[in-house]
């Protein structure tokens, strides 16, 4: 939809008429041809109240530098809130993009993936109470939840967010082996606590 400029256009005209809330966009800095600021600029006169722009290119996927520079030039097309979003996974991230890109604001999606607790730690700007064993605890806690809310397939479910939750640890290999094979609370205490 982003790059059909005209058809874009026609899309978010409709829900601002169609709705008494604040309309917001989240993008891409790029989409094959179709840059962010060609976008906004074809928007410019429409009342969105803010935009969250993910400084990689869609073919970037989530890997790859975050273009700071084009999110800041954003600001000359569109003068209401910018969102600066992308590669944010601790409080020093967010502000180097805050800083670059000269946004309102940040978002966080992958970062928060085996992270929970990074909203915390950009109100507090402390990470050091990240151990390994506070990793392991926030582990188990979620894995109860899950368990609590749905059983068994919530065990299940659980397996790719463990797999994330020990990514960049000593061994991190070997749980994801272990962690991606469990299928109850017992298992997974086994796994972290031998």
């Amino acid at each position: 939809l982003f790059q059909d400029l005209k058809r874009s256009r026609e899309v978010i005209k409709a829900v601002i008429e169609a709705s008494d809330l604040p309309v917001s966009i989240k993008t891409r800095s790029q989409v094959k041809e179709v840059d962010v600021l060609k976008f906004l600029d074809n928007i410019k006169d429409l009342d969105v109240s803010a935009i969250m722009i993910h400084g990689r290119a869609g073919s970037a996927g989530f890997s790859g530098s975050v273009d700071a520079e084009i999110i800041k030039k954003a600001r000359n097309y569109f003068g209401e809130k910018i969102i600066a979003n992308g590669g944010v996974y601790s409080h020093e991230d967010a502000q180097e993009l805050l800083n670059k890109s000269e946004a309102d604001g940040v978002g966080i999606g992958q970062g928060a993936l085996g992270r929970p607790w990074v909203f915390k730690d950009l109100i507090t700007h402390n990470s050091e109470h990240i151990t390994k064993n506070f990793i392991f605890k926030s582990i188990l806690k979620h894995s109860k939840l899950s368990y609590k809310l749905k059983g068994k397939q919530g065990i299940i479910e659980m397996r790719k967010h463990l797999c994330w939750y020990v990514q960049g640890l000593p061994g991190a290999k070997k749980l994801r082996e272990q962690l991606i094979q469990v299928s109850s609370l017992e298992d997974i205490e086994r796994v972290l606590f031998i």
